[in-house]
């Protein structure tokens, strides 16, 4: 990881523009993580975004994994919980009535260690317990993406503190290993907090889970890295 790139869910990110694109009409699907330990000191309702994809005819709810980095107890040293998750919701900021419960994490891994330099792909996917949501679940993206093709990041950045979610626009640039990079179009100047996000096709398919941000201290250009989502319909298949 260079200097330049850095979490959404812990820097601020300043990115060129400042309004939210309405060019995809696109169905709620963004919700907020609120984690709750048995230690309440540690507790978070505010830990990034998530959402839910369905493989095989069931749901599962998806975040970013780096997300346990700023929502976890001192006991939580893996890829874990560990027995410290007390409860886990997801849940929409303009109406916490609109809610889902985790019930277990799938790609658990004691051998992974809760560090961003050992961290591999940058998601977390859960069986669901409780879904109150009524959202149609996203799909995944079966074809290739096509370079300057719109995507949609979808959720809350910590600034917005309130109303439906926020639809910002990218254009897809190049996929390198597990991560799809994406040039800004029309976006906030602050984009912190949406981790976990889902990044969407034009047809609200999902192509990939928000990561990282940066800009180019050359040329101002600002970007986002979002995990490529068939990485976990592959884990998904294999599961």
């Amino acid at each position: 990881m260079t200097k330049k790139t850095f979490f959404l869910t812990l820097l601020l990110v300043s990115l060129v523009g400042c309004s939210m694109t309405q060019s995809a009409k696109l169905k709620d699907m963004a919700l907020i993580n609120g984690i709750s330990f048995y230690d309440s000191e540690y507790d978070n309702n505010n830990a990034g975004n998530g959402f839910v994809v369905n493989f095989d005819g069931k749901n599962y709810a998806i975040t970013a994994k780096h997300v346990l980095l700023i929502a976890k107890t001192d006991e939580m040293k893996f890829v874990d919980l560990e027995g410290e998750l007390k409860h886990w919701r997801m849940y929409a900021r303009n109406n916490p009535a609109i809610y889902l419960t985790i019930e277990k994490l799938l790609n658990s891994d004691k051998s992974e260690k809760l560090e961003w330099e050992s961290m591999s792909d940058d998601w977390l996917v859960f069986s669901i317990k409780e879904n109150k949501t009524g959202f149609e679940s996203l799909r995944f993206r079966e074809t290739a993406l096509i370079k300057g093709e719109s995507l949609y990041a979808i959720g809350w950045t910590y600034q917005d503190t309130g109303g439906p979610q926020r639809i910002y626009r990218f254009k897809y640039d190049v996929t390198e290993g597990n991560l799809h990079t994406l040039v800004q179009v029309k976006g906030p100047k602050e984009l912190a907090g949406l981790s976990g996000s889902p990044v969407v096709d034009q047809n609200g398919l999902l192509v990939g889970v928000v990561s990282s941000g940066w800009e180019d201290e050359d040329t101002k250009v600002s970007y986002l890295q979002a995990s490529k989502a068939s990485d976990i319909k592959r884990f998904l298949e294999s599961y």
